[in-house]
């Protein structure tokens, strides 16, 4: 089902015609909304962070989760690398440029994600001596949800970029296909364009979106956290 479903997908880019134009209007619709929300949600998102400061009593936690997380990702990326010339008979040249591109912006994403970690004051998180335990908890769960407000622009513009790469990688089968199998090496079947395209897609309008979502998400979730908070400062009130 997923096949003939990209298949359909892939005939409407090809063949062109009502279908192809109905697609492409409403790929264009799409974008064009998700572009507006990714800009106006990422001013919003940074005005959030200013709004709902959070208190630590010490960084230290944080600094080491940094290194520990600057280590994890760098091993990996690493390793991921050195993996691909094993496999670049198996991925073809595309392939291999495809999986080089999306690793090194996957781990510039997650180095983005590290350094916040250690400018925790980029999500209005304040190092404050006389903060509990329990706000140290509230401070650092709640600090996992403004992460992706810090780096809502940031996100929106890396998926949309990986979203690009898919569709250039679609359009490059586009040009060296053969209606059997695709020049490039890798033996890519004429369904794969589908996938790429549909993939492609996905990521490119999530990036638009993303901001957008970002915000509802901390909306719903970081009123528990205010409440919490507001239950700890109860005592100190009159004091």
């Amino acid at each position: 089902m997923g096949n003939f479903g990209f298949l359909i997908l892939q005939d409407s880019l090809l063949d062109g015609g009502f279908r192809g134009l109905l697609f492409a209007l409403v790929v264009v619709f799409l974008t064009l909304i998700g572009l507006n929300f990714s800009k106006k949600f990422g001013e919003a998102n940074e005005e959030l962070i200013s709004a709902n400061p959070t208190t630590l009593s010490n960084k230290v936690i944080l600094q080491i989760t940094g290194v520990i997380l600057f280590l994890v990702v760098t091993a990996f990326w690493i390793l991921s690398l050195a993996s691909i010339p094993d496999l670049a008979e198996y991925l073809g040249v595309v392939g291999v440029i495809q999986s080089i591109l999306i690793t090194i912006f996957s781990a510039a994403y997650m180095y983005a994600i590290i350094a916040i970690y250690f400018q925790p004051d980029r999500a209005n998180l304040k190092i404050d001596k006389s903060s509990s335990v329990a706000e140290d908890l509230i401070g650092l769960t709640s600090f996992g949800l403004k992460i992706p407000l810090v780096l809502s622009s940031f996100i929106s513009k890396f998926l949309m970029i990986t979203g690009a790469l898919y569709l250039l990688v679609a359009f490059l089968q586009v040009v060296f296909l053969n209606f059997d199998y695709y020049l490039l090496d890798g033996g890519y079947y004429p369904e794969t364009l589908g996938v790429n395209v549909f993939t492609g897609l996905i990521y490119f309008l999530s990036g638009a979106f993303a901001p957008f979502l970002f915000y509802l998400l901390f909306l719903v979730f970081f009123p528990i956290y205010n409440y919490l908070l507001a239950i700890l400062h109860i005592p100190k009130i009159g004091k």
